[in-house]
């Protein structure tokens, strides 16, 4: 297993709040990917990727303000909302 990349500190004070949550969803993934005693559920996933997607939109919007638009910021290429997988991902029905 592969380490992620450190976080790098945000240049801007106002963002740190944002990389904060961002960083306390990776460690809810890491958690749910670790603990080998149960399958990883869909809805799970889901819900944690809507929060980072909020923390994307938010941190969009923070560097608008401040003419910043999606300085170091891959995160504008994610659609609005969550992909539908469809009934055939959730693999927690079975």
């Amino acid at each position: 297993m592969t380490d992620s990349p450190a976080a790098q500190a945000p240049l801007d004070p106002n963002e740190a709040p944002i990389l904060d949550r961002v960083l306390a969803v990776r460690g809810k993934l890491s958690v749910l990917k670790q603990d080998k005693s149960t399958y990883v559920k869909t809805h799970d996933v889901l819900a944690l990727y809507d929060e980072v997607i909020e923390q994307v939109h938010q941190l969009n919007e923070l560097r608008k303000e401040h003419e910043r638009p999606l300085e170091q910021n891959r995160g504008s290429f994610f659609p609005v909302g969550r992909p539908d997988y469809g009934a055939e991902a959730d693999m927690s029905s079975r």
